[in-house]
């Protein structure tokens, strides 16, 4: 360690040339030890006494062509057993997100387990600049009886044999690119092989989604770091243009039916300097709590014409909805909400209007078949108000389709929610929860009892649905949080969220499994997720400004939507797009410095 070579050294001036030294300054430090970060290192004040009861030291000398980075002594039985990878991909040729998730699948042939995803980004190049962008993560996996060099055999052959990648030089454009970041705990350093990777603590496009799988305390096996410090270290140090444009990575959540450009679901998760997206709602219940009947009625012509206006006035999500969740509602059978809302989909999709025919589809659903069928019509993202609870093969079909999937927080039925207001603390030592922003690491919350209860609670039950989806399928950049407003929450309860929805970007959960002695851990970060909030006329709104009639709610709709964009909500859902859109362009501005002159 570097505290070991000071000391060393330290300790060799004091036994060698000790006349009339009476103290010594020893600072070690490695600048760019990690590419563009300033410098690590650690410094010391020793005088005689300090090794008083030392043994000498012992210098040999080797040639220098026999150094090499000290590791442990291995042989082929030592990867006998389970093992644990974290490997980074990108891609930045041909249809990218298919690259990566083809190769992700083609892991599992070899019996690798993907046990978690990062979230996905689009990077700018690095190196060599004059190529497209990149698309990158890092996933964690899972195997047995794999030494890492045979993990590396693995690896290329997916990228040369499966998915034909071609190289013409290093650092050049790809269609898929497999790095083994780390293996166990362990340090390599071969002519074709190191690990943990040389490279990865100036990349943030490696670094960035590493940590998002990686709990704050887990460090790097030789610098002794917490990796989120070092993350933090590169945020803070911005490359040089010559090697890299931007080390800002855009979040990116894929969209099957459209081309990255097309995509408008990027964000900028660090800095938040993206425009807020609108969703705009289009009920076809007869008896939802704010506008039921509203189109329920309607001729298919005229609900498409809503659907347009909803457009024209600046949505950028539809989201359709044929079941109400307003207790004491009726709700229709599954043959009855599918009638309600394909029609609708496959409506807006033949339109004449090339605006609307493009628009991002949300379905609001919680059932499985609805979602399905709709998603076959040209639907691309599902709204599920239960978060999975009332039909678990939801996550099948997100899974099988790769669309993006809303997870509303929720309890009980519309019946019961509004009596399971009660949030309680963590009593679970097997339970560890961190609140993580990526440019300060780790922070405590300074908040109430029954806030931090709250927020941590709502958190807790939505990472616990999301390790169900994952475990069928679906990839932790298919996930928009939604904390739930006016589900199972009470007046106050609703304020914190929309006070503090950034928490739901830093929450973060280690789960320590135990089975026959063997501890596994689980670990998710909410870091690098988009977050939606829906206040649009809701019942507090009503509470708090005596307005019973919620078409009148549009100026407290409005002040929770500034206050959403705020704390870097990335979605807002609502009913009156129009005056919303004012809203979000002025509080874009004003939090975002986006406005154009």
């Amino acid at each position: 360690t570097v505290e070991a070579l000071v000391s060393n050294i330290g300790q060799l001036i004091f036994q060698n040339y000790d006349a009339g030294i009476e103290s010594v300054f020893v600072k070690v430090t490695k600048p760019n030890a990690f590419s563009h970060i300033e410098g690590v290192g650690v410094s010391s004040y020793m005088n005689q006494k300090t090794f008083k009861d030392a043994q000498p030291l012992v210098l040999t000398q080797a040639p220098s062509s026999a150094f090499n980075m000290p590791v442990e002594e291995v042989t082929a039985s030592t990867y006998e057993g389970d093992h644990i990878a974290f490997i980074a991909f990108g891609s930045n040729t041909g249809n990218q997100v298919e690259n990566i998730q083809r190769a992700l699948t083609l892991l599992q042939q070899y019996n690798i387990q993907v046990e978690s995803t990062s979230s996905l980004y689009i990077s700018k190049p690095m190196y060599y600049l004059d190529q497209p962008d990149f698309y990158n993560g890092v996933v964690k996996v899972s195997f047995k009886d794999l030494a890492p060099h045979k993990l590396l055999a693995i690896l290329k052959e997916i990228e040369y044999k499966h998915i034909n990648r071609v190289k013409e030089f290093d650092n050049g454009p790809r269609e898929i690119d497999l790095d083994i970041v780390l293996y166990d705990d362990i340090s390599l350093n071969t002519p074709d092989l190191i690990v943990p990777h040389k490279s990865m603590l100036e990349r943030t496009f490696v670094l960035q989604p590493l940590c998002e799988l990686l709990p704050p305390d887990q460090i790097h096996p030789i610098s002794a770091e917490p990796f989120h410090n070092h993350l933090q270290q590169l945020f803070a140090n911005a490359p040089a243009e010559s090697l890299q444009e931007s080390s800002q990575l855009l979040q990116f959540i894929p969209i099957p039916r459209l081309e990255a450009r097309n995509n408008p679901l990027k964000f900028d998760q660090v800095y938040n300097k993206h425009p807020t997206l609108i969703m705009g709602i289009l009920n076809m219940t007869p008896d939802s709590f704010s506008d039921g009947g509203k189109n329920f009625d309607k001729s298919l012509a005229e609900v498409v014409r809503s659907a347009e206006k909803l457009v024209e006035d600046g949505a950028d999500i539809i989201d359709i909805g044929g079941v109400s969740t307003r207790p004491g509602s009726i709700e229709p059978s599954e043959e009855e909400e599918v009638k309600r809302v394909l029609p609708i989909v496959k409506a807006i999709r033949s339109s004449q209007n090339k605006k609307l025919a493009n628009v991002l589809i949300s379905i609001d659903t919680y059932r499985s078949k609805v979602a399905e069928e709709c998603l076959i019509a040209g639907a691309d993202i599902i709204n599920d108000i239960s978060m999975g609870k009332y039909d678990e093969k939801i996550f099948d079909v997100v899974a099988k389709y790769g669309c993006p999937y809303i997870m509303n927080h929720t309890r009980g039925t519309p019946e019961t929610m509004s009596k399971l207001t009660k949030y309680e603390s963590n009593t679970n030592d097997d339970i560890i929860e961190y609140v993580i922003d990526p440019t300060q690491g780790h922070q405590e919350l300074s908040l109430p009892p029954n806030i931090k209860n709250l927020l941590n609670g709502v958190s807790r039950e939505l990472a616990h649905q999301m390790f169900k989806a994952f475990e069928r399928g679906v990839r932790k950049w298919q996930i928009i949080v939604d904390p739930g407003v006016g589900f199972a929450k009470n007046v106050q309860q609703n304020l914190a969220l929309v006070k503090h929805a950034s928490f739901f970007k830093k929450y973060s959960i280690q789960i320590n499994e135990r089975d026959d002695l063997v501890v596994k851990h689980k670990y998710l970060s909410f870091n690098g997720m988009s977050v939606l909030v829906g206040t649009s006329r809701k019942r507090f709104l009503g509470t708090i400004t005596k307005q019973p009639t919620p078409t009148e709610r549009v100026f407290s709709t409005g002040a929770t939507v500034t206050s959403c964009i705020e704390q870097n909500t990335d979605i807002i859902r609502v009913h009156d797009v129009k005056a919303m859109k004012d809203v979000v362009i002025t509080s874009d501005a004003v939090y975002r410095d986006i406005f154009e002159d």
